[in-house]
C-alpha cells in the first residue's frame, strides 16, 4: 500500500455553493438480483380448417331445416290441394312455423322450454315424414317437398 493514500486529505478546496444548488444525479437502482421470468403458460392453438366451417354450415342448415319442417310439411299438404308457386310456399312455410313457435311460446312460459318442445315437435314431424316415406312405396314425399319449394 502506498502511504500517501492513507493520509487524510486536508487541503481540499471547499465548495462555497449551497447544498440546494448542487445538482444531484439520479442513479438508477441496480437490481440486486436479476429476476428470472417464468416461462409463459402453454397455449393450445387450434387451427380451424375447412372441416370446421363445413360442419358449422351443416349445423346452421339443419337448424333452419328443423325450425321450418312443420311449416314445410303443412305447406306441402296444402300444395297437394291447391297449386302454389315456390315463393308462396316459402312465405307460407315461414309464417306457419313462426306462428306455431309463437303459440308454444305463449302457452308455455319461458324461452328455453318452449324452444325445446318445438324442436322436439320438429324432430317428430321429420320422423313422421320419414316413416310415411318408408311405408308408402308409391309416394315420394321428400322429392315432392323439394319440388314444391322450387328446387
Amino acid at each position: 500500500m502506498n502511504p500517501e493514500e492513507n493520509k487524510p486529505q486536508e487541503n481540499l478546496p471547499v465548495s462555497e455553493t449551497p447544498v440546494s444548488e448542487i445538482p444531484t444525479e439520479t442513479v438508477p437502482a441496480s437490481p440486486a438480483a436479476p429476476e428470472t421470468q417464468a416461462p409463459p403458460d402453454p397455449q393450445v392453438i387450434v387451427e380451424k380448417g375447412v372441416a370446421h366451417y363445413v360442419g358449422f354450415a351443416f349445423i346452421v342448415l339443419f337448424a333452419v331445416f328443423f325450425f321450418f319442417i312443420p311449416g314445410i310439411s303443412f305447406t306441402y299438404l296444402l300444395s297437394n290441394v291447391v297449386v302454389l308457386e315456390p315463393a308462396a310456399v316459402w312465405i307460407l312455410t315461414a309464417i306457419f312455423s313462426v306462428i306455431l313457435w309463437l303459440i308454444l311460446k305463449l302457452k308455455i312460459k319461458g324461452l328455453k322450454r318452449p324452444t325445446y318442445i318445438y324442436l322436439g315437435f320438429c324432430v317428430f314431424v321429420f320422423a313422421l315424414l320419414v316413416l310415411i316415406y318408408v311405408l308408402n312405396e308409391n309416394s315420394n314425399i321428400f322429392s315432392g317437398i323439394f319440388k314444391c319449394l322450387g328446387f
